[in-house]
């Protein structure tokens, strides 16, 4: 954030000034009482006078007020406001190609994938590789931050390969470039293990990972955040593998260090133990896995209430655990708690509050209302081919599930189109191989057969 280098302490000295930057000045010592009384307020509404003036220092410390969370008056919605506004003003008075313009659009694209608007992101963020591209280079390190954002953006959205070759394609720059950074290059590989990962390339995707987490030890030592980070993804990829012995093992190890390092009650000790649960889950070990959960779900609601979406996600591996032991009513239940919760917190087609919805679909299918289960069904597809595309992983399963709910009910001609929209999804996502698509192959089988 730029800070203004000196705060005026006279009416005289504020004449010096041009009108915006007067305005900037007041607002700031309002909002914050430095040299004026403290008046939150009224430092908003000068800043905002300057902002539509074009100061860039107004625009800025309006984006830092709304983006703190620390404030009282952060806002995730309104700081994008304003960084709308800062893009406008930058190509306004610098132009479109101006290194503060590009950083700017770059930031804005971050800020929609902060709040998981995906396309609104990606519809910033391709012009600008692009842009980056013909002005910067290839190899500029700016361009190469787009390149990775993009990659994200499109795995996020469900075009895995998409992702996946630009991924290949910037691990290969990285690594031709003289001054290469070890860092960046394992970043890259990380990054593009994931994506193997998510496109059922599970040995490639572990292998990548064991280099990238030898890699990080050398560096940075074992204990470092970033190391444990990959240990976490070499775990889920020896789950993915069907080793859960060796997930559950590593694990254990990173909660180990990150409790001693960090502190039992740190969010990343709370993530990684929340990871465990999940193997053990999958493992069959149940009670272990709601032991982890309901200790996580007991800190975190003491820590920050129901309202926070941590807590959420640790309610709904709760009602998730009751699913798999056939608890179908206390996970509707539960289920039904952080729905509505998340629906007016997050806004009713949040990919959050969807997944609730969909587990709640779920339920009222293993409880026998089955239709429903698939009217429900059918209201959430929509919605969440919107938000996250038609590829995406989860909008596939709720597809498979409005078929499996139509097979059931006898709607062979329902539940055959449906079952076969999502095998193709499932085939170019996770390709012919993968065992989520051989068991809807034998799904839709079934489906044409009755």
């Amino acid at each position: 954030m730029d800070t203004p280098n000196h705060t005026p302490d006279s009416a005289g000295e504020e004449q010096s000034f041009t009108w915006a930057e007067q305005l900037y000045y007041m607002g700031y010592g309002k909002y914050y009482g430095h040299v004026y009384e403290e008046n939150k307020e009224e430092g908003l509404a000068l800043l905002k006078q300057a902002a539509d003036l074009e100061s860039f220092a107004a625009i800025e410390e309006l984006i830092a007020i709304y983006e703190n969370t620390n404030d009282a008056n952060s806002n995730a919605r309104e700081a994008i406001v304003w960084r709308e506004r800062q893009v406008e003003v930058y190509k306004h008075v610098l132009g479109m190609t101006d290194e503060k313009t590009l950083t700017a659009l770059g930031n804005l694209a971050c800020a929609y994938t902060n709040i998981d608007e995906y396309a609104h992101a990606k519809a910033i963020s391709e012009p600008l590789l692009e842009l980056r591209r013909s002005f910067l280079g290839e190899t500029h390190p700016d361009t190469l931050v787009s390149m990775g954002n993009l990659a994200y953006l499109y795995g996020k959205m469900g075009e895995k390969k998409r992702a996946c070759e630009m991924e290949e394609k910037l691990l290969d720059i990285r690594l031709t470039l003289p001054d290469c950074d070890e860092e960046d290059v394992l970043l890259t590989m990380n990054n593009l293990a994931i994506t193997y990962g998510e496109l059922g390339e599970h040995k490639r995707s572990y292998e990548m990972l064991e280099k990238v987490c030898e890699g990080r030890a050398r560096l940075l030592g074992e204990e470092d955040p970033e190391t444990l980070t990959t240990m976490s993804n070499l775990a889920v990829a020896a789950a993915d593998l069907g080793d859960n012995a060796r997930a559950a093992e590593m694990f254990e190890r990173v909660v180990e260090i990150r409790t001693r390092v960090l502190g039992y009650d740190h969010p990343d000790t709370a993530i990684s133990r929340n990871n465990l649960a999940y193997v053990l889950c999958d493992m069959g070990e149940y009670e272990r896995a709601l032991a982890l959960h309901e200790e996580l779900y007991a800190l975190r609601v003491a820590r920050h209430g129901k309202r926070n979406r941590n807590t959420l996600a640790t309610m709904n591996n709760i009602a998730t655990v009751y699913e798999r032991t056939g608890r179908y009513e206390e996970a509707l239940a539960l289920h039904t708690e952080v729905y509505g919760i998340r629906s007016d917190l997050l806004g009713v087609d949040h990919p959050s509050t969807l997944l609730s919805r969909y587990h709640l679909a779920l339920c009222q299918r293993a409880l026998g209302d089955t239709l429903g289960a698939l009217a429900a069904l059918e209201e959430i597809y929509p919605l969440r081919a919107e938000v996250s595309g038609e590829g995406n992983i989860r909008t596939i399963e709720i597809l498979v599930a409005i078929g499996e709910c139509a097979l059931t009910l006898g709607q062979r001609e329902k539940a055959e189109k449906s079952l076969s929209e999502a095998y193709r999804a499932r085939l170019h996502l996770l390709g012919e191989a993968h065992p989520d698509t051989l068991v809807l192959k034998t799904l839709l089988d079934e489906a044409k057969r009755e």
